[in-house]
C-alpha cells in the first residue's frame, strides 16, 4: 500500500509542477486545475496514522517494562534436614535462573514471590493486583497457590516451586503482550492481502492506459474535445 500511496503523492506533486513551469514558460498557455492539495492531504493522513500507531506501540513497550520489572531477580533457597523434615539446614539466595522445579523457597514480608508454587508451609497475604486487578491482598495459607512477582505484604511462607522460566504467570502475560504487539489485526491483515493485489493490478492499469493515451497521441488520434 505504501507504494501506492508514494506513487499517489509523487504523481500529483510532480504533475502540478510541471504545469506550473509550462504556464510560466507560455503565459498565453490557459491554467490547468492543481493537486498539490490532494499530495499533502494524503501525506498527512499517512503520517498522522504512522503517529498514532508509533504512540501506541510505545504504551505498549512501556506496559513491558513495568511488567518486567515485577519479576523477582533472585531467590531463597531452602532444604531441609532428611531426618527432620521440619528442620532447614541450608538456605541460600541464588539467581532466579538457577532455582529448578521442585526446590523450596522462603519469601519474607514486603518480598517477590520468586516463581509460581505451591505453599508448603507458613501465611500470609499476598498482593495479587498485578493478576487479578484486587486491590485487597489476598489471603494465603498452607496448600494455596503463590503467583510468581506478587508481594507478600505480611507473614512468612515457604514455597515448592510448580513452573519456572517461561512457564510462570508473569511469563504468561508478557509474551502474550508482546505477541500483541507483534502481531497485526484481523481487518489489517486483510487489508495487506487486498493491497498483495490491489497495488499491482493499479500499476499495470495505470500503464496501460498512458501507453493508450501515449499511442493515440502519436498517432494524432485524440479528438480536439479531450485535448489539453
Amino acid at each position: 500500500m505504501d507504494v501506492l500511496v508514494s506513487l499517489g503523492t509523487s504523481a500529483s506533486f510532480f504533475y502540478s509542477f510541471i504545469l506550473i513551469i509550462t504556464e510560466m514558460i507560455d503565459t498565453e498557455k490557459p491554467h490547468q486545475p492543481k493537486f498539490f492539495e490532494t499530495s499533502a492531504t494524503l501525506i498527512t493522513f499517512i503520517l498522522t496514522g504512522k503517529y498514532i500507531e508509533c504512540i501506541a506501540k510505545q504504551k505498549t513497550s512501556e506496559a513491558l517494562t513495568k511488567l518486567m520489572k515485577m519479576q523477582a531477580t533472585t531467590a531463597t533457597v531452602i532444604k531441609f534436614s532428611e531426618r527432620h523434615p521440619e528442620c532447614i539446614v541450608e538456605q541460600k539466595e541464588i539467581d532466579i535462573n538457577l532455582v529448578l522445579i521442585g526446590d523450596s523457597v522462603i519469601v519474607r514480608g514486603g518480598e517477590k514471590v520468586p516463581l509460581d508454587g505451591t505453599i508448603i508451609f507458613g501465611s500470609g497475604y499476598l498482593d495479587e493486583s498485578m493478576i487479578t486487578g484486587e486491590s485487597m491482598p489476598a489471603s494465603k495459607v498452607i496448600g494455596d497457590i503463590a503467583i510468581g512477582g506478587t508481594i507478600l505484604q505480611n507473614g512468612l511462607i515457604y514455597i515448592r516451586v510448580e513452573k519456572i522460566g517461561e512457564e510462570t504467570a508473569l511469563a504468561q502475560i508478557i509474551k502474550l503482550v508482546e505477541d500483541a504487539q507483534n502481531s497485526k489485526a484481523p481487518i489489517q491483515q486483510l487489508a495487506d492481502r487486498i493491497s498483495s493485489i490491489f497495488v499491482p493490478c493499479v500499476i499495470i492499469l495505470s500503464l496501460f492506459t498512458f501507453a493508450v493515451w501515449y499511442t493515440l497521441g502519436l498517432e494524432q488520434m485524440i479528438p480536439p474535445q479531450l485535448q489539453p
